[in-house]
C-alpha cells in the first residue's frame, strides 16, 4: 500500500509541475526540456542553478560517490572520491549557479576558467543524463521554479 501511494503523490506532484510548465509556455514563458540542456550557451547554462534530485540518496562506496535513485536496487557510481569532482558535486545544492560554481572552483584549483567551466558543465549534463540532478530555476531567467 505504501508504494501505491508514493506512486499517487508522485503521479499528482508531476501533473502539477506539468500544469504549471504549460501554462507558463501559454503566457509566453518558454520552457526547456532536460533534454535541451547541453545545447544551451554557455551564459545561459552559467545561469542554472543545479540540485540532486528529490529521493536520490547520495553516499560513498568503494571511493566512489553513488547514487541511489529512487525504487533502485542498487546504487549507481558516479565520480571517484577526488578533490575536483567532491568540489564540483557539493556546490551542487540548489542556491549556486553553474557560473558560480565555475568560478570558484578555478580559485580552489588554479585551473583556467574555460577548463572549470568546462568541467562543471560536463558533471551538471553527466548527472542531468542519470536523473542525479536537475535544475531548479528556468535557464536565462534566474526564476526559481519547482523540480524534482
Amino acid at each position: 500500500m505504501q508504494s501505491e501511494m508514493t506512486g499517487r503523490r508522485r503521479f499528482f506532484r508531476l501533473l502539477g509541475r506539468d500544469s504549471a510548465v504549460l501554462f507558463d509556455e501559454v503566457r509566453g514563458h518558454p520552457q526547456r526540456r532536460l533534454a535541451d540542456l547541453p545545447d544551451l550557451p554557455a551564459a545561459e547554462l552559467g545561469c542554472l542553478i543545479p540540485a540532486v534530485c528529490e529521493g536520490v540518496a547520495i553516499r560513498v562506496e568503494d571511493g566512489q560517490v553513488c547514487a541511489l535513485l529512487p525504487g533502485a536496487a542498487t546504487a549507481r557510481a558516479l565520480f571517484p572520491v577526488e578533490p575536483a569532482p567532491v568540489f564540483i558535486f557539493n556546490h551542487f545544492d540548489g542556491r549556486t549557479p553553474i557560473e558560480s560554481v565555475s568560478r570558484e572552483l578555478s580559485a580552489s584549483m588554479g585551473w583556467t576558467a574555460e577548463r572549470s567551466f568546462r568541467e562543471v558543465r560536463a558533471m551538471f549534463l553527466r548527472l542531468v543524463s542519470q536523473r542525479v540532478c536537475a535544475p531548479v530555476n528556468v535557464a536565462n531567467t534566474g526564476k526559481q521554479e519547482g523540480r524534482r
